[in-house]
């Protein structure tokens, strides 16, 4: 911390031989108190005026313990020079530090003041000492200002500004680069090349606990042949690596979800994540927070987060109905836009970092089931995290004296290596991936998201002589991705049971003027380009329970999306004349005249009812499309 020294006191010949306390309508309620006085020390100090700061290095003001004092106008003061005079301008007030932000230039002065015998510090913005009506408002606290006083005490707290201390100071968290391109690691304090000694003033206790070997006992002693633990471990050291590369690459964030029933550790996971950067509880400034409300309310602690994981706990007590587009924004890096009062685009949030998620059920429950979503938000359900009770109480007890060190040497270590290198280790394990995770459409954008934990573990191990098995890490990562991918096939499976059982049970339709046989499915038209199926509500919902879709909105959607279903604006149902004149309520299913027509009479357009050769059913027909 850059420090300008205050001037040593100076001794006055004639001290002041009494001092009167001015009086003030301030209340008690102040909110931060730094040091008592009690009255027999006032006493003291009061009689003893022998010494002073004099501010500025002037003798217009002096500050004693007890008071801040105003020397007379030359025109009052006596011709013996040797004897000024003074008089009582208010209680003791003094600038104790003043602190500049980088991101915003904004300044704030801490206030040091006498009240009640005690000594309390306020914290304002310096503008507020120029303007009396806000200089008042500090009556509130305590700060000795009334009408008579408030425009010298404005002044009077303008000249403490050269003698006071200052400092840089931030509130961004993670990667930075400079003006000259130099990249720091804004954490407690900055990490890198740049000169400014400054440190944190946000929301959340990152300064360290404890020690890092404190914090290496626990990894070793509960966490390392746990392939889950080393997993999530991983996850939370690869939030700098996603930051280090949003400098230079426009990539994601990572983004992890765990679902799960209660008592299986997943919090106790999560604290696992975060301590090696700051303090894992769920408290006001620690890094674990709920979801919010809202989505501007999640959001809040996630800005300018460029390289430090953060978890959002317990999903299921959010009020949001559906998390689509909040995947989105969480892994593209920055909020939606949203215009001002005044008719101008509000400043957006931004982010590059790996963010943890929890709750009691998958986080695609509540999204429409965008195959997108399935590559940008990643989950790990239904497992035990910690051997038992006790194991999950030794972790959080013990993460809890130790934790923000490990953090700080991983970045350091980073920054040695460089971002040219890191990424090349980034590139050999997503190859790695590519040979070994389930073979899907999706597999390149999934295996660089993966490649990134795998090669964030080999470095963990370098830095801290540890032995995480990445291949069991390969096997956690290997069961996320094939149910996934079973997963983002659902919508296609679902489609071709529907269409197998109107191939099947075709002569339970009507064409044209053939009649059903003994009950009524629906109808089929020989549009074009694709053949129609209407299907009645009720018959529709049989055959999606017979398929055990689980959510059904969700993959009506995607129908829509990739043409299976049509359906009217805004809904997921058509009104069609099937059985009668009315219109009737049904799903219209489009199906692909080749599947059809050998079933369809090409003259009559009736329905042949000739058996389906078994070798029709289920065939391979479905072309999957990219995201």
């Amino acid at each position: 911390m850059e420090v300008k020294k205050v001037k040593r006191p100076v001794k006055v010949k004639k001290p002041v031989e009494s001092v009167q306390q001015s009086t003030t309508n301030a209340t008690t309620n102040s909110e931060s108190t730094t040091s008592d006085l009690n009255p027999q020390q006032v006493d003291v100090l009061e009689s003893s005026h022998s010494k002073y700061e004099y501010v500025n290095g002037q003798s217009y003001f002096r500050i004693s313990p007890t008071h801040v004092e105003k020397l007379f106008e030359e025109k009052k003061q006596k011709k013996s020079a040797d004897a000024p005079e003074y008089y009582p301008l208010c209680n003791y007030l003094k600038v104790k530090l003043i602190e500049q932000c980088e991101e915003t230039n904004d300044v704030t002065m801490t206030l040091e003041y006498l009240f009640n015998g005690k000594y309390h510090t306020e914290e304002v913005t310096r503008d507020q000492i120029y303007v009396v009506s806000e200089l008042r408002k500090l009556a509130k606290k305590g700060v000795d200002i009334y009408d008579g006083n408030e425009k010298m005490v404005s002044y009077y707290l303008r000249e403490q500004e050269n003698d006071a201390p200052y400092q840089h100071v931030f509130t961004h968290l993670g990667w930075c680069k400079k003006d000259n391109g130099d990249l720091v690691y804004k954490h407690f304090k900055q990490i890198g090349h740049d000169e400014t000694h400054s440190e944190y003033r946000g929301k959340f206790d990152i300064k360290p606990k404890g020690s890092l070997e404190g914090w290496l006992h626990i990894i070793k002693e509960h966490v390392i042949n746990r392939k889950y633990l080393e997993f999530i471990l991983a996850v939370g050291f690869s939030a700098p690596v996603v930051g280090l590369f949003s400098t230079e690459f426009d990539g994601d964030s990572l983004l992890f979800h765990i679902y799960g029933k209660s008592s299986r550790g997943k919090t106790t996971a999560t604290k696992l994540a975060v301590s090696p950067f700051g303090k894992p509880t769920k408290t006001g400034d620690g890094f674990i927070k709920s979801w919010g409300a809202t989505m501007n309310a999640t959001f809040v602690p996630l800005r300018n987060n460029f390289g430090v994981p953060i978890v959002f706990d317990e999903a299921s007590m959010s009020k949001i109905k559906d998390f689509t587009s909040m995947i989105y924004m969480f892994a593209e890096n920055r909020e939606k836009e949203r215009m001002t009062k005044d008719g101008q685009l509000r400043k957006q949030g931004k982010w590059a970092t790996t963010i943890i998620s929890t709750a009691e059920h998958s986080l695609f429950t509540k999204t429409n089931s965008n195959e997108g979503l399935r590559v940008r938000a990643f989950e790990v359900g239904n497992v035990y995290w910690t051997d038992s009770a006790e194991h999950a109480n030794a972790i959080s007890e013990g993460l809890l004296k130790n934790y923000g060190h490990a953090g700080i040497v991983f970045v350091e270590y980073l920054q040695k290596q460089g971002i040219d290198t890191i990424h090349e280790r980034c590139k050999k394990w997503r190859k790695q991936c590519e040979s070994s995770l389930p073979s899907s459409e999706y597999l390149s954008r999934v295996s660089e998201k993966f490649g990134i934990i795998l090669a964030t573990a080999e470095m963990m191990n370098e830095v801290f002589n540890l032995t995480l098995n990445l291949d069991s890490m390969m096997s956690v990562m290997y069961e996320m991705e094939e149910e996934s991918r079973q997963e983002r096939d659902a919508d296609d499976k679902a489609y071709q049971f529907i269409v197998e059982e109107i191939i099947t049970n075709h002569k339970n339709f009507i064409v044209n003027n053939r009649q059903f046989g003994n009950e009524c499915w629906g109808k089929i038209q020989m549009t074009s380009p694709k053949a129609e199926v209407s299907i009645l509500q009720n018959r529709f919902k049989e055959l999606i329970d017979k398929a055990e879709v689980t959510n059904l909105k969700g993959v009506l959607k995607v129908w829509k999306q990739r043409g299976y279903l049509k359906a009217e604006a805004r809904k997921n149902t058509n009104r069609r004349v099937v059985t009668n004149n009315e219109r009737e309520t049904v799903y219209v299913v489009l199906v692909d005249h080749s599947l059809l027509q050998k079933y369809v009479d090409k003259q009559s357009n009736d329905i042949f009812v000739e058996p389906v050769p078994e070798e029709d059913i289920g065939l391979p027909f479905l072309n999957n499309q990219n995201v």
